[in-house]
């Protein structure tokens, strides 16, 4: 997984994992406004087959309560809300946002992303918010990646090991 690279990734319930825009920074330092999550997804993951066979219109301008209403649909998201501007600001973040009922290769991406996603959080000094969806109960953002995983039900590989 490259989400310090890319602005997002849709995991589908089938496990596989399909990355959308790029991270990128012009000659001085400046996030390109030109790569957009919406513009980005809508470029890179709405012409695919499988999104295609959803029959789901798809619309830039509101891009992140379409990832809403498809989390609501059985995807995950990992989104890559950073901002980089350099000299000045350099703001990490990421939101990682999960179907309650995930499927079982959903799980299993998730509990292999554990290590990358915990490294990631803290080498950058990130903000993480882990969201979960669809759930019977209201479960509020979880601001730890230890605790969303444990939300979630699912113990990583790295800490079975332990």
């Amino acid at each position: 997984m490259n989400l310090d690279q890319v602005l997002g990734i849709v995991l589908t319930p089938e496990g596989e994992l399909y990355p959308f825009g790029k991270q990128n920074s012009d000659e001085a330092g400046k996030t390109s406004v030109k790569d957009s999550h919406g513009g980005s997804f809508m470029r890179d993951v709405v012409p695919t087959a499988w999104f295609q066979s959803l029959n789901y219109k798809f619309t830039p301008m509101d891009a992140f309560s379409h990832f809403n209403r498809l989390t609501d649909m059985g995807y995950g998201f990992f989104i890559n809300g950073s901002v980089i501007s350099y000299p000045n600001i350099c703001y990490h973040a990421y939101t990682v946002q999960m179907p309650y009922s995930m499927t079982d290769a959903q799980k299993e991406v998730l509990s292999q992303q554990y290590d990358y996603l915990s490294q990631l959080v803290e080498e950058e000094q990130a903000d993480f918010y882990g969201q979960v969806f669809d759930s019977p109960t209201y479960v509020p953002v979880t601001r730890e990646v230890d605790d969303f995983y444990q939300t979630l039900g699912i113990l990583p590989k790295e800490k079975s090991a332990r």
